[in-house]
């Protein structure tokens, strides 16, 4: 809760993470946890759910490397990455950001990964 206290509220955030995000996907790490949560709070405060493509780094990992678990942690030591500050929003995002990079070069290209993983945030409607 300290840690949130004086954060700017939903409604102040929500428009400039659009602008931030933009047409690009989200990725997240479980990310069925996460887009619920964005989707109830866009719903709660009577915004529009927006065209935004998304896909779970979780999924990715577990259907493209093998490994006997597939947290971020376990992720960031399966690529021999330092990983500090678990359950922390910026590094919890940094790991998977640096989980998906390696994950991606299985891929062609992120279009064909998106077509194979990615999901709309409409389709929560």
């Amino acid at each position: 809760p300290e840690q949130v206290e004086d954060a700017p509220t939903f409604q102040t955030v929500y428009p400039y993470m659009l602008q931030f995000i933009g047409d690009l996907p989200v990725v997240a790490h479980n990310a069925a946890f996460d887009m619920n949560v964005l989707h109830e709070s866009i719903s709660a405060f009577g915004f529009d759910t927006p065209n935004m493509t998304y896909f779970c780094s979780l999924q990715l990992s577990r259907r493209t490397v093998e490994n006997h678990r597939y947290g971020l942690n376990y992720m960031m030591q399966y690529y021999n990455l330092d990983f500090h500050g678990h359950h922390d929003a910026l590094n919890d995002a940094k790991a998977c950001a640096m989980i998906t990079f390696r994950l991606l070069k299985h891929y062609d290209d992120l279009p064909s990964m998106l077509n194979i993983y990615g999901k709309d945030l409409k389709d929560k409607d």
